[in-house]
């Protein structure tokens, strides 16, 4: 039996073993295999015991993807898998979503300006189409527009944390799903005509609707 004794500042090792790792998950392409446990072990320069909490971290991240059978691979997480550390945080608290709502509309009516005057030609087509999609792809497709990689990370991981609750509330009645995408076409036409402050009041008003509304089905 192996007996690992790691050194008290285990969490600094682990987290040390952590970008080490990312760096190379970075590098890697998705569906990579890391290396046999053991060799990883002592490339990191660390104990077994702490590869596995790394690996567990980044697993957690969506960073990695553990295989039963098969090993560990790399992996691209995706805004849900981000946000997948802080859902637990939000649980079915009601306080915690009305700040989160309010977070979303500090943040997002800015970006929507910015996209406002960064936007493409080229964009427009696939912004509109994202409007008659599902809400969660219209917000991450204007966040992006942007032009601030950041901030639209920070949307997805934030329509990540609503989950369920929030980016599918399209699904809760036909009416409303058409007053959704009326809203999201007046956002793009203020993005193409490159109106910021338009495009900035279009989309905190769709974002107050939507919290009405969640707030009323919540109730």
């Amino acid at each position: 039996m192996e007996l690992v004794n790691d050194p008290p500042n285990a969490r600094s090792a682990v987290t040390q073993a952590g970008d080490a790792l990312m760096t190379f998950v970075r590098a890697a392409p998705a569906g990579t295999a890391l290396p046999p446990e053991r060799e990883l072990a002592i490339r990191l320069g660390v104990s077994r015991t702490t590869l596995r909490s790394a690996v567990d971290r980044l697993a957690l991240l969506g960073y990695l993807s553990v295989r039963h059978g098969s090993g560990t691979v790399v992996a691209r997480p995706s805004a849900a898998d981000l946000a997948t550390p802080f859902r637990a945080a939000l649980g079915d608290v009601d306080g915690s979503m009305d700040e989160l709502l309010w977070l979303r509309q500090s943040l997002e009516p800015a970006l929507a300006a910015a996209a406002a005057v960064n936007a493409q030609p080229a964009d427009l087509p696939g912004l509109r189409d994202a409007a008659t999609a599902r809400d969660r792809e219209f917000h991450l497709r204007v966040a992006q527009l942007s032009n601030n990689a950041l901030a639209a990370q920070l949307v997805g991981v934030l329509v990540g944390m609503s989950g369920q609750r929030y980016v599918d509330t399209t699904r809760l009645d036909p009416r409303g799903d058409r007053v959704a995408r009326t809203q999201h076409l007046s956002l793009v036409d203020a993005i193409e005509d490159g109106d910021a402050e338009l495009a900035r009041e279009s989309m905190l008003l769709h974002l107050r609707w939507e919290a009405r509304r969640l707030t009323a089905a919540r109730d």
